[in-house]
């Protein structure tokens, strides 16, 4: 978290599968709730059994979320008034989990359309799947703060896109590769 904390809250952690992608982010998410007193963190996952395992650890974190998705009515409904509430002081967090698909749609964007940056932090899972030109819609400029999650960030003969996660997320801050996990 330190290296990630000095590049400005932005960046790539590349970690082995297994090693604590979710648990290293999730930690990083209550630091920055600590240290800015409140934090909106939106959580882009590739599909919906990744949306509930994440709903779950974010729960054991302290976090309650809306989950985003074609499964889950109303979610948009649910994140304005979230929305609403964290901007006007009632609330102190935010958790949206939504999957890629989702996060990349004009519904999506329009609803954490008011979020304010400053106190916003996103995080990637899985980061090499929004380098896809239809997904790259859900890299949303309504949180300064980023941290991409992936064991492989760069795309396999995908320039472009491995390019649109780095400009986004910000440069590889941590890595933990397989060898290293072993």
């Amino acid at each position: 978290i330190e290296a990630w904390l000095q590049a400005d809250c932005r960046g790539v952690f590349e970690m082995a599968t297994g090693t604590g992608k979710t648990v290293t982010a999730l930690a990083a998410a209550v630091n920055r709730h600590s240290a800015l007193g409140k934090l909106a963190v939106i959580v882009l996952v590739p599909y919906l059994h990744l949306l509930e395992q994440w709903a779950r650890d974010c729960l054991k974190f302290g976090f309650s979320p809306v989950l985003c998705s074609s499964n889950h009515g109303r979610w948009q409904i649910e994140v304005k008034s979230r929305i609403q509430d964290f901007n006007m002081g009632v609330r102190r967090d935010l958790c949206i989990l939504a999957v890629h698909m989702t996060a990349a749609s004009d519904r999506f964007r329009d609803a954490v359309g008011r979020l304010q940056p400053e106190t916003a932090l996103i995080i990637g899972d899985e980061a090499h799947g929004l380098g896809a030109g239809h997904l790259q819609n859900a890299l949303t400029d309504r949180a300064r703060l980023r941290l991409g999650l992936s064991a492989t960030p760069r795309r396999w003969h995908d320039e472009e896109g491995t390019a649109a996660i780095f400009d986004y997320f910000g440069r590889t801050c941590f890595e933990f590769p397989l060898e290293k996990a072993i």
